[in-house]
């Protein structure tokens, strides 16, 4: 196959000068503002959030962070600590439009550390995580360590 040129193509690709739409203000009301593409990036820092936690009768590690890219939010962090309950559930800053599940990275669950991930559910519309001990959706126990790494992020 032989190469073609196409002339007089123009790619709108943004330049740190440009004006570009943004959503700011995320939640039931968002929004649109315009402004630099070089502030927007500037703009993209990690926050970190006091998220509520259960399940546990004290927690060792709790570090629950999140970014704003557009209508996407993304989550990272590890929670750990003493299990005193069968679920284990946080709170993120918003909730996603659509059901999301994914999975978690390194999980404790009784003081060992199984070698399958566990499962993150989120229901549309709900600012509360559920984390299972597997994809099965099995329930943590409640005592010993417990514990989980993740990173996810959804449309909200």
């Amino acid at each position: 196959m032989a190469d073609t040129k196409i002339t007089g193509l123009t790619v709108g690709v943004p330049v740190l000068t440009d004006v570009v739409p943004y959503v700011s203000s995320p939640g039931a009301s968002p929004v649109t503002k315009k402004a630099l593409v070089s502030t927007l990036l500037d703009s993209f820092v990690w926050t970190t959030y006091a998220s509520t936690v259960v399940g546990f009768s004290a927690t060792t590690v709790s570090r629950v962070r999140y970014i704003f890219m557009g209508r996407i939010l993304n989550i990272s962090g590890t929670i750990t600590g003493t299990s005193n309950a069968t679920t284990f559930t946080f709170t993120v800053p918003v909730a996603p439009v659509y059901l999301f599940t994914g999975s978690t990275g390194q999980i404790s669950n009784n003081s060992t550390n199984p070698t399958t991930p566990g499962l993150i559910y989120i229901t549309a519309g709900s600012t509360t995580v559920n984390l299972f001990k597997d994809f099965s959706g099995a329930a943590w126990t409640a005592s010993g360590s417990k514990g989980a790494d993740f990173s996810f992020f959804y449309e909200w």
